[in-house]
């Protein structure tokens, strides 16, 4: 059975996959805050244990057996998320770090019994697919990024990325979260900023921030 370092690695793959059609070396070291020549040693052994196919200046890309393995991880980190989100009432910004050690020391009975307690979710606080223990998928809300939206469009927040705990923590200040209407009352072309309006508080927020929170369109607003 693959060890806690190896699940490491082939679940970041997997989510580097979901952003970007090349996953190289140097953004998984990146991602994983790891030196180049030692991902490189890794995915060598990760290939010869047929979890994932990568030649020599190429990307790395998982096998039908790594991506399962990914997903299993995938499905136990974020099932861990919800629990320390829903049951024990962890902020936003606090839960990942948490998940990550969990992660690896959760049994198969464990898995059940945190998935019947929440209810058998299909998305984790941050609005992120939860895997069924096959490895299928829920269909989700179409993903818009905030920062698409016109002048006076609404959108209600379906999920945001959750790559930095400052991140969260600053959205959490802001009060947004999951189904939480965004109106956008101006945009600025020169750089991509907006004067956004929560519950009719004003924000100024980047085109960055913008970027990385997904909503979906509800309309024009009523006023």
């Amino acid at each position: 059975m693959p060890n806690a370092k190896t699940e490491d690695y082939l679940k970041n793959i997997y989510l580097l996959q979901g952003m970007t059609n090349k996953v190289s070396t140097s953004l998984l070291a990146e991602k994983m805050l790891i030196s180049s020549p030692s991902v490189t040693e890794m995915i060598k052994k990760l290939a010869e244990q047929g979890f994932v196919s990568h030649e020599r200046y190429s990307s790395i890309e998982l096998t039908e057996a790594g991506r399962r393995y990914a997903l299993k991880m995938v499905r136990k980190h974020r099932l861990w998320e919800m629990f320390l989100f829903q049951i024990l009432h962890f902020s936003w910004y606090e839960i990942h770090t948490e998940a990550e050690e969990l992660e690896h020391s959760m049994s198969d009975r464990m898995e059940s019994k945190i998935d019947e307690i929440l209810g058998f979710p299909q998305i984790d606080p941050h609005g992120h697919p939860i895997p069924s223990r096959d490895g299928t998928l829920p269909k989700l809300k179409t993903r818009t990024p905030l920062a698409m939206l016109n002048e006076k469009q609404v959108g209600k927040v379906t999920s945001v990325n959750d790559f930095d705990d400052a991140f969260l923590s600053y959205l959490e200040r802001m009060d947004i979260r999951l189904d939480r209407a965004i109106e956008v009352r101006e945009k600025r072309t020169f750089d991509g900023s907006m004067l956004i309006a929560i519950e009719n508080r004003e924000w100024n927020v980047s085109n960055i921030l913008a970027e990385n929170i997904f909503v979906e369109i509800i309309g024009e607003p009523s006023n």
